[in-house]
Protein backbone atom coordinates (compact mmCIF):
# COMPACT_ATOMS: atom_id res chain seq x y z
CA UNK A 1 0.00 0.00 0.00
CA UNK A 2 1.11 3.54 -0.65
CA UNK A 3 1.43 6.11 2.05
CA UNK A 4 -0.02 9.59 2.21
CA UNK A 5 1.58 12.63 3.76
CA UNK A 6 -0.45 14.70 6.20
CA UNK A 7 -1.94 17.04 3.58
CA UNK A 8 -3.04 14.08 1.43
CA UNK A 9 -4.55 12.37 4.47
CA UNK A 10 -6.56 15.50 5.29
CA UNK A 11 -7.85 15.57 1.70
CA UNK A 12 -8.69 11.86 1.94
CA UNK A 13 -10.64 12.37 5.18
CA UNK A 14 -12.39 15.32 3.61
CA UNK A 15 -13.46 13.11 0.71
CA UNK A 16 -14.90 10.62 3.19
CA UNK A 17 -16.88 13.43 4.80
CA UNK A 18 -18.39 14.15 1.37
CA UNK A 19 -19.54 10.54 1.13
CA UNK A 20 -21.06 10.54 4.63
CA UNK A 21 -22.94 13.76 3.92
CA UNK A 22 -24.27 12.47 0.60
CA UNK A 23 -22.22 14.87 -1.54
CA UNK A 24 -20.27 12.13 -3.36
CA UNK A 25 -21.25 8.66 -4.55
CA UNK A 26 -18.22 6.58 -5.56
CA UNK A 27 -19.06 3.32 -7.34
CA UNK A 28 -19.49 0.18 -5.25
CA UNK A 29 -16.73 -2.41 -5.31
CA UNK A 30 -17.44 -6.06 -6.11
CA UNK A 31 -15.00 -7.42 -3.52
CA UNK A 32 -16.71 -5.52 -0.74
CA UNK A 33 -20.07 -6.89 -1.81
CA UNK A 34 -18.70 -10.43 -1.49
CA UNK A 35 -16.97 -10.17 1.89
CA UNK A 36 -18.82 -7.23 3.42
CA UNK A 37 -20.76 -8.85 6.22
CA UNK A 38 -17.51 -10.32 7.57
CA UNK A 39 -15.66 -6.99 7.44
CA UNK A 40 -18.45 -4.71 8.64
CA UNK A 41 -17.90 -5.34 12.40
CA UNK A 42 -14.42 -3.78 12.11
CA UNK A 43 -16.03 -0.38 11.63
CA UNK A 44 -18.19 -0.52 14.72
CA UNK A 45 -15.97 -2.07 17.38
CA UNK A 46 -13.81 -0.17 19.87
CA UNK A 47 -10.51 -0.79 18.07
CA UNK A 48 -8.90 1.82 15.81
CA UNK A 49 -8.75 1.11 12.09
CA UNK A 50 -5.55 -0.59 10.96
CA UNK A 51 -2.88 1.57 9.36
CA UNK A 52 -2.45 1.40 5.58
CA UNK A 53 -5.83 -0.24 4.98
CA UNK A 54 -7.04 -0.26 1.41
CA UNK A 55 -9.44 2.51 0.51
CA UNK A 56 -11.96 3.47 -2.11
CA UNK A 57 -9.88 4.07 -5.26
CA UNK A 58 -11.70 7.28 -6.16
CA UNK A 59 -10.69 8.95 -2.90
CA UNK A 60 -7.10 7.78 -2.86
CA UNK A 61 -5.19 11.06 -2.99
CA UNK A 62 -2.16 10.96 -5.25
CA UNK A 63 -1.69 14.63 -6.15
CA UNK A 64 0.25 16.93 -3.85
CA UNK A 65 -1.94 18.96 -1.52
CA UNK A 66 -1.36 22.08 0.56
CA UNK A 67 -1.66 21.39 4.28
CA UNK A 68 -3.37 24.61 5.42
CA UNK A 69 -5.93 24.50 2.59
CA UNK A 70 -6.84 20.88 3.30
CA UNK A 71 -6.97 21.51 7.04
CA UNK A 72 -9.48 24.34 6.55
CA UNK A 73 -11.62 22.24 4.17
CA UNK A 74 -11.75 19.27 6.54
CA UNK A 75 -12.44 21.44 9.57
CA UNK A 76 -15.41 23.05 7.82
CA UNK A 77 -16.76 19.67 6.70
CA UNK A 78 -16.52 18.28 10.24
CA UNK A 79 -18.42 21.30 11.57
CA UNK A 80 -21.07 20.87 8.86
CA UNK A 81 -21.34 17.12 9.50
CA UNK A 82 -21.83 17.72 13.21
CA UNK A 83 -24.26 20.62 12.89
CA UNK A 84 -26.38 18.88 10.23
CA UNK A 85 -27.10 16.00 12.59
CA UNK A 86 -27.88 12.38 11.76
CA UNK A 87 -30.89 13.11 9.57
CA UNK A 88 -28.59 14.74 6.99
CA UNK A 89 -26.26 11.73 6.65
CA UNK A 90 -26.58 9.80 3.45
CA UNK A 91 -28.68 6.64 3.20
CA UNK A 92 -26.78 5.67 0.07
CA UNK A 93 -24.89 2.39 0.43
CA UNK A 94 -21.24 2.67 1.44
CA UNK A 95 -19.11 2.70 -1.73
CA UNK A 96 -17.13 -0.41 -0.82
CA UNK A 97 -20.41 -2.22 -1.08
CA UNK A 98 -19.54 -4.37 1.87
CA UNK A 99 -21.28 -2.17 4.34
CA UNK A 100 -24.50 -1.62 2.40
CA UNK A 101 -26.52 1.11 4.08
CA UNK A 102 -24.99 2.70 7.14
CA UNK A 103 -27.51 3.83 9.72
CA UNK A 104 -27.15 7.61 9.79
CA UNK A 105 -28.01 8.20 13.42
CA UNK A 106 -25.31 5.96 14.79
CA UNK A 107 -22.90 4.26 12.45
CA UNK A 108 -21.76 7.12 10.21
CA UNK A 109 -20.60 9.00 13.30
CA UNK A 110 -18.62 5.98 14.54
CA UNK A 111 -17.14 5.36 11.11
CA UNK A 112 -16.16 9.00 10.64
CA UNK A 113 -14.62 9.13 14.10
CA UNK A 114 -12.50 6.08 13.35
CA UNK A 115 -11.52 7.44 9.94
CA UNK A 116 -10.36 10.72 11.45
CA UNK A 117 -8.40 8.98 14.19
Amino acid sequence: MGKMDVAKMLAHCSSFQDIAMGNAFPPRGWLGILIGKFVKPILYNDKPLAKNMSTIPTILIVDDKEFETEKKKLKQKIITFQSNGPHKCTNHPHPNGCFSKIWPSFRWSIFMSKTLS
